[in-house]
């Protein structure tokens, strides 16, 4: 199935203003989460986030964090 599939809702699409805000969501969330964000890149409709995590969390929990 291609990502389009996965996607519950309409696409959003960032401006320069939404990707600063959700940069500083995802630093809350590790912080929160006890995670660390090594690389974070937010374009203009998708985002690419490194985390390292001390323990192994279930992949799909550790993306729902971040998305929620």
């Amino acid at each position: 199935r291609s990502a389009l599939e996965h996607m519950k809702g309409p696409p959003v699409y960032f401006e320069r203003p939404h990707a600063e805000h959700v940069l500083g969501q995802f630093r809350e969330t590790a912080a929160f989460r006890r995670r660390e964000a090594l690389a974070v890149a937010v374009m203009c409709n998708h985002f690419h986030l490194v985390v390292r995590v001390p323990d192994d969390p279930d992949p799909t929990r550790l993306l729902g964090d971040f998305k929620a």
